[in-house]
């Protein structure tokens, strides 16, 4: 697989190119995702864009992380919330949440009001935002390094 990304990328003339996937249960859900040979120049594209900065602000705060890690363990009231996150108040956990709920993070479950899931099409980027840290304070499963294949 690695051989065949290394072939496409210099096919294509592009910087590099990504391939992932994975799977994630929680709280009687499932999510799947496969992406095969994404353009890293449009990944890189989200830092030019903005975009990539204002979804980080919005997940970057870590009573928020700790709503969403709450959610992906499965739906929660704002009361669960208080409890398990160590808010003082209703108050303080609508406060945060309303930044995951206006960014489509989280919503409210369509079957039992009141309770809040993660939207099941941002499953796969939570997830794989986690696993991107992993590898940076992790370097195991790092391979290569800043080489110049044209000075070997």
């Amino acid at each position: 697989m690695m051989e065949e990304l290394c072939y496409k990328t210099e096919a294509k003339d592009v910087s590099g190119l990504v391939t992932y996937l994975g799977v994630y249960n929680s709280g009687g859900r499932q999510s799947n995702w496969i992406r095969n040979a994404v353009p890293a120049d449009e990944l890189l594209s989200l830092i030019e864009s903005g975009v990539a900065g204002k979804v980080l602000a919005c997940i970057g705060n870590a009573k928020r992380l700790a709503i969403l890690l709450e959610i992906l363990r499965g739906p929660k009231t704002v009361a669960m919330l208080v409890e398990k996150c160590g808010f003082g108040s209703t108050g303080q956990v609508y406060h945060h949440m309303k930044p995951l709920i206006a960014a489509d993070v989280i919503a409210e479950d369509e079957q039992q009001k009141g309770v809040y899931v993660i939207q099941p099409h941002k499953v796969q980027g939570i997830i794989m935002l986690l696993a991107g840290i992993s590898d940076m304070v992790d370097e195991t499963y790092t391979q290569g390094a800043w080489e110049n294949p044209e000075e070997e």
